[in-house]
């Protein structure tokens, strides 16, 4: 079962890993947002829903500073 760590590059490590497994044209519903994070036998897949949010926000915005 995966944890969240608290390092940042090791969070970031598991949800590039997460974020590789969604395809970048497709709108996906909220369970097969679940489901795939699922599919990472992670402990709490709403935490992780939320780290992926707030991550993905992270890498917009630095996208349009630069």
């Amino acid at each position: 079962m995966i944890s969240l760590p608290r390092n940042d590059l090791e969070k970031q490590d598991i949800l590039t890993k997460i974020i590789k497994k969604f395809s970048k044209d497709k709108k996906y519903t909220e369970v097969e947002v679940n489901e795939i994070i699922k599919s990472f036998d992670v402990d709490d897949y709403t935490l992780i829903r939320r780290e992926l949010v707030n991550f993905l926000y992270q890498l917009v915005k630095r996208r349009n500073i630069d």
